[in-house]
């Protein structure tokens, strides 16, 4: 590859690496329309699969996370479960995901609240989410990024169907788990956030 082939594309591609690792992304049993990944651990990850008739993919074909392939009428899903290590791992998922024909992805997980107990058990949609965090700033240069609007309306309508009062608000996305100090979350709340976890900016 020349150097000026160099600055205008990639170094490394999902679909190189997907190719290094044996996966074919035009097989048509590795395409998807649909993906849900979530950032959970293993028992919220099982109520999420036991949800769907899904079955795991083996080899594994995405990095560092297991997948789980279905159908839901004529629509491809895949299901990524246990994906527990913030923005990185997120940002490369996702464009695996894309390589694999992936154009919706749902993201299900948890968060803190920067503002009230009273939030704790509740259902959270992030309507905002700051990008503070390393990663997202290497895919956009806005202080903030939301949600596809019609998904978001979506997650809105059925969370109200199934009985739930969700919590819309602002999330803050950090990527240092152990560095939440409280000068740091004033700065958080004071930036109009009320949550905080690991994923949200750059999955959005």
């Amino acid at each position: 590859m020349r150097a000026d082939e160099l600055q205008d594309s990639p170094v490394l591609t999902p679909e190189q690496v997907l190719r290094l690792r044996g996966v074919d992304p035009d097989d048509d049993d590795l395409r998807f329309d649909v993906a849900v990944i979530c950032f959970r651990g293993r028992r919220s990850s099982a109520q999420v699969l036991d949800a769907f008739p899904v079955s795991r993919i083996e080899p594994d074909i995405l990095y560092g996370s297991p997948a789980h392939a279905g159908r839901l009428g004529d629509t491809r899903i895949v299901i990524v479960p246990k994906v527990v290590w913030g923005g990185p791992v997120t940002a490369i998922l996702l464009e695996e995901l894309a390589c694999l024909g992936v154009r919706t992805a749902i993201g299900l997980g948890a968060a803190g609240s920067l503002v009230s107990p009273q939030h704790v058990g509740r259902m959270l949609i992030a309507d905002r989410a700051l990008c503070s965090d390393g990663t997202s700033q290497q895919y956009t240069d806005q202080p903030a990024v939301g949600p596809a609007p019609e998904l978001f309306e979506l997650a809105v309508a059925v969370a109200s169907q199934e009985g739930e009062e969700p919590i819309v608000g602002t999330i803050h996305t950090t990527d240092g788990l152990y560095q939440e100090w409280p000068t740091r979350v004033r700065q958080w709340r004071e930036a109009g956030a009320s949550f905080v976890n690991l994923e949200t900016s750059p999955f959005y």
